[in-house]
């Protein structure tokens, strides 16, 4: 089985406290001389009970949750926290003033990360975490004309956001949207893309 495709698979049927992700410089795959060498593979280390990858790119940063081990044992339990394992280290994502909770999506080749933050369908704006160093800083994407919530579903590798915005209450309206630091938050449909 792709290596890939186990690491998927045991990500979201096992969970974890504290994956590490590390590159491996090759994977365990018996090749013969006629085949193509062998992809480059990743290991997940498991060291703990509670997390959950959502999002993985090709340089192996898994985008997901997990809760902190503060050394208690079962006789607590901590705030889950929205994070990223970049080359073996946890980072906990900023959260965003006035926004509560976190959702992350997609992660893409640079290690941003698309989500949205707030209550869902009460208060949820699109967001976009861009890696600084080694942290992290949130970028909320806004909502278009006439809505009040907005989603972003996938980045791809040139930073480019793609989600849809919409009305709180029933019947909603809105419309899908694409973003870029260029051009801020668009509405394709306004700017003469058919639907």
């Amino acid at each position: 089985m792709h290596i890939r495709k186990a690491v998927r698979s045991i990500l979201t049927l096992i969970p974890v406290l504290s994956v590490a992700i590390l590159a491996s410089s090759q994977a365990m795959i018996n090749t013969s001389k006629s085949e193509a060498p062998p992809p480059r593979g990743y290991v997940a280390e498991f060291v703990s009970t509670a997390a959950n990858g959502v999002a993985m790119n090709n340089a192996g940063d898994v985008a997901g949750t997990s809760y902190p081990d503060p050394g208690c044992g079962w006789q607590c339990l901590p705030p889950l926290e929205t994070v990223v394992w970049k080359a073996g280290a946890r980072i906990v994502l900023p959260t965003v003033p006035g926004l509560d909770g976190i959702t992350v999506t997609s992660i893409n080749a640079q290690g941003w990360i698309a989500g949205f933050a707030g209550y869902l369908d009460i208060n949820t704006h699109a967001m976009v975490w861009k890696p600084t160093g080694s942290s992290y800083e949130a970028i909320d994407l806004g909502v278009l004309p006439g809505t009040t919530i907005s989603y972003a579903v996938g980045i791809d590798d040139l930073g480019r956001v793609v989600g849809y915005s919409k009305t709180q209450y029933f019947p909603p309206t809105g419309a899908p949207f694409m973003w870029s630091e260029a051009t801020g938050l668009v509405d394709p449909v306004a700017a003469g893309f058919s639907q």
